[in-house]
C-alpha cells in the first residue's frame, strides 16, 4: 500500500499500490471480520503501512486524495478510540498537506457521500473481481465493480475472450468413466473373497469337490450383487453430476442472445424467464415476480422469493437460503423474470463445489462404517479360526505323544 516511485523530493505512490489501499478502505467499509483484525493493529504499524502522506501533496491524483480523505474518515468513525486523532496517522512534519486537503471542499464532499472510499471501478482493469456471491453488495456497487458491464447492453463481445482467460469455462468437473474389469477386480480381492476362495481350494485338494462346489457359488453370487450394486451407484453419480445446463440467454452488445452456457464469463447479463434453468451463480440486479426452485441445493421444493437488496452480514458466509439476491446454477425458475450479472462459473459455483466434493469422494473409495465394520469382524474370525487350528494341532500332538506312553506302560 506504501510502495513509492520517483526520485527522492517528490516520490509517488505506485499503481498497484493505490489498487492496494483502494481495496483497503473498500474492506474497511464493508468487512466486520476485517475492521477486527484492524483494531488490534499497532498505529505505528498501521502508519507505516499506510503511507497517506504520500497521497496528499499537491502532485496527488484526485482519486489519490480522495482515497486518502476516506480512509482517514473510515478509521475515525470505526475506531474513535485507537485512531480518534488522525494526527497520530500522520508523522508530525507531514500533517500540514492532510490539514489542508482534510479543510478543502473536496473533504465536504466526501463527508457528506454515504460511500466513502472511490469505487472499485478505477481500479478494475488492474484488478478483475474475484468470483463471489456478492450478497452484500448494491446493484450499484455491484456494477461499477463490474465496469465493463452495462446494465442494459450487458458485456462487449470483444472483452468476452480475455474475461474467458482470467475466469475459465463455464463448466462442472466431468466424472470419470467407470471400469468394469477394476469393479469386478475390486469384488474379487476382497478380503472375504480371498478367504471364501482360499477354503475352496483346500477343499478341493482334499477331494471334498461338494463342499468347494457351495463356497465357490457363494463367491460367484456375491461377486455378482457386489458388482451390480457399485455400477447403479456410479451411473446414479454420473446423473447428479451432469448437472450443467446446456444454453443461456445473454445480453451482449445490446442484443440479447442464445449462447452455450459454457462460454459464460463473470460480469455476462443473463435472462431468466419462467422455467429457465440457471447458467450460473448470479447475482441478481431486477427481478419480477421471481421465484426459483432451489432443492438441488437445500432440499426445499417450495420456491423462493428472491430480490434486488444487499444482505448486511457480519460473515461473508450465510445460509445459502437468505441469499435472496442470488440465483444459483443449476436451479430453475419457477416463475417470474429477472437479470443478473454473472458472478461465479464452473467450478467456482456451489453445484460446481459439490460436483468436485462428490467426485473426490467417490475417487477415494470410502469405506461406510458397516464396511469397515465387517472387515474387522472377517479380520478377527480369521485369526480366532487360526488360533483353533493351531490349538487343536498342539493337542492332537500332545494327546498322541501320551497315547504312545500309555501303551509302552
Amino acid at each position: 500500500m506504501g510502495h513509492t516511485e520517483g526520485h527522492l523530493l517528490r516520490k509517488k505512490t505506485t499503481r498497484s499500490a493505490d489498487v492496494a489501499f483502494f481495496l483497503f478502505g473498500d474492506f474497511l467499509e464493508e468487512v466486520q471480520e476485517f475492521r477486527m483484525i484492524i483494531s488490534d493493529m499497532d498505529i505505528s504499524d498501521l502508519r507505516r503501512q499506510l503511507k497517506i502522506h504520500y497521497r496528499c501533496q499537491p502532485n496527488s491524483t484526485e482519486e489519490q486524495k480522495r482515497g486518502a480523505i476516506a480512509i482517514i474518515f473510515l478509521l475515525t468513525r470505526h475506531f474513535p478510540h485507537q485512531f480518534g486523532d488522525w494526527k497520530e496517522l500522520i508523522k508530525e512534519n507531514e500533517q500540514g498537506d492532510l490539514e489542508r486537503l482534510l479543510q478543502s471542499s473536496l473533504a465536504t464532499e466526501i463527508e457528506k457521500s454515504k460511500e466513502k472510499m472511490p469505487r472499485a471501478a478505477q481500479v478494475s482493469n488492474l484488478l478483475p473481481p474475484p468470483q463471489a456471491l456478492y450478497f452484500d453488495r448494491s446493484v450499484d456497487k455491484l456494477l461499477a465493480m463490474f465496469s465493463k458491464t452495462d446494465k442494459e447492453k450487458g458485456l462487449p463481445e470483444s472483452f468476452i475472450p480475455a474475461l474467458r482467460e482470467q475466469y475459465g469455462s463455464n463448466q462442472l468437473p466431468k466424472p470419470s468413466r467407470p471400469n468394469p474389469f477394476k469393479m469386478l477386480w475390486d469384488q474379487l480381492t476382497d478380503f472375504m473373497v480371498l478367504i471364501l476362495i482360499a477354503a475352496a481350494i483346500v477343499e478341493a485338494a482334499e477331494k471334498d469337490f461338494d463342499s468347494m462346489i457351495v463356497l465357490l457359488v457363494v463367491v460367484v453370487l456375491n461377486t455378482i450383487i457386489g458388482f451390480s450394486q457399485e455400477w447403479k451407484a456410479s451411473q446414479t453419480l454420473n446423473a447428479l453430476m451432469n448437472l450443467s445446463v446446456p444454453q443461456a440467454k445473454v445480453i451482449r452488445d445490446g442484443q440479447e442472445k442464445y449462447v452455450e452456457s459454457e462460454e459464460l464469463v463473470p460480469g455476462d447479463l443473463v435472462v431468466l424467464d419462467e422455467g429457465d434453468a440457471v447458467p450460473a451463480d448470479i447475482r441478481l440486479i431486477e427481478v419480477s415476480q421471481l421465484g426459483v426452485v432451489e432443492g438441488i441445493l437445500t432440499g426445499e421444493s417450495v420456491p423462493v422469493q428472491k430480490n434486488i437488496e444487499a444482505i448486511k452480514s457480519k460473515t461473508r458466509k450465510i445460509p445459502l437460503a437468505d441469499c435472496k439476491g442470488n440465483a444459483f446454477m443449476s436451479t430453475t425458475v419457477a416463475r417470474g423474470r429477472a437479470k443478473g450479472i454473472v458472478v461465479r462459473t464452473g467450478v467456482k459455483t456451489e453445484i460446481g463445489k459439490i460436483s468436485t466434493a462428490i467426485q473426490k469422494d467417490a475417487n477415494k473409495k470410502v469405506k461406510t462404517p458397516i464396511q469397515k465394520k465387517l472387515t474387522k469382524l472377517g479380520h478377527y474370525l480369521v485369526a480366532l479360526a487360526i488360533f483353533l487350528c493351531a490349538l487343536v494341532v498342539v493337542i492332537g500332538i500332545a494327546w498322541k505323544k501320551n497315547s504312545s506312553c500309555f501303551c509302552d506302560t
